[in-house]
């Protein structure tokens, strides 16, 4: 490993776990409107492509970002493997669910999907049909989908809040640190799917697992999968048309607004569907 690639690793490392660091401090500071804006852009994504156009170009990233708009579908096995594994065997479950990303990715990436269209409409289908496995666990009672936690939250380690800064700090600089050094031994496809590695996710696994009912993380989990899709696909996409354009200055600034108008929007909808289930149960 030459001088150069041991610096761009530290680098991202640091990068990326400070500024996963200021987005999570941020969210928590900031109520739970505008924290819910912040914490939803995705910051892990966003720091992979950034880091990788600057350290191998925007044309680099341009293509890599395909690469990451695959990894939407894989997502879906790491959700459904964690899931399905949740309540019988907690200690395996991530490793479990990780591993199955990782075969996910490597299906996909040997099936060598080329072109925005064919990219999009393979995620389009792969997507849709996770999401209604996952539907369909919920209706078969395979877990319970719920908004609040039965259980009390349990004290412990876990549960402060330096833990939880450490956790995502070495999970999120890790991963984008191996997504450079994939972009630098493979190709842009690779690169760009372990640019979205769940590593947030994992970490919030972590967290939620040590602290919470095995029922209210697998729903954190349904949750976590519809919403790194909605948010990362719009980011994605809008570095996707910009980097080549404008660069990845611009370009990630676009991308960063689309994505928090999105889920401003999605935030809105939720609300006015939320308070129509109420004023439906008091009538």
């Amino acid at each position: 490993m030459d001088d150069l690639l041991l610096t761009r690793l530290i680098i991202s490392f640091f990068v990326a776990g400070f500024v996963i660091i200021a987005v999570v401090y941020a969210a928590e500071r900031y109520g739970t409107r505008v924290g819910g804006i912040i914490a939803g852009a995705p910051s892990v994504v966003g720091v992979a492509l950034l880091l990788q156009a600057i350290f191998y170009g925007s044309d680099h990233a341009h293509v890599a970002s395909l690469g990451t708009l695959l990894a939407m579908p894989v997502l879906g096995a790491f959700c459904i493997c964690y899931i399905l594994l949740a309540k019988h065997n907690p200690f395996f479950s991530i490793p479990a669910a990780s591993i199955a990303w990782l075969f996910a990715a490597y299906i996909v990436n040997e099936m060598e999907i080329q072109g925005l269209r064919d990219v999009i409409i393979f995620s389009i289908v792969v997507c849709g049909g996770t999401k209604t496995l996952l539907l369909l666990m919920i209706k078969y009672r395979i877990f319970h989908l719920k908004e609040h936690d039965d259980v009390p939250a349990k004290d412990n380690i876990f549960s402060k809040r330096s833990t939880k800064y450490i956790i995502r700090f070495l999970l999120g600089g890790t991963f984008v640190a191996v997504s450079i050094l994939v972009a630098e031994y493979s190709n842009k496809t690779l690169a760009g799917l372990f640019a979205a590695f769940p590593a947030i996710g994992i970490s919030n696994l972590i967290i939620l697992r040590a602290t919470k009912s095995p029922d209210f993380v697998s729903s954190f989990t349904y949750r976590y999968f519809s919403n790194a899709i909605l948010h990362s696909t719009v980011y994605i996409l809008i570095v996707y048309a910009t980097y080549p354009v404008y660069g990845y200055v611009f370009g990630t600034i676009m991308a960063l607004a689309a994505s928090c108008i999105t889920i401003m929007i999605a935030e809105y909808i939720n609300h006015r569907h939320r308070r129509h289930i109420q004023k439906g149960l008091k009538t």
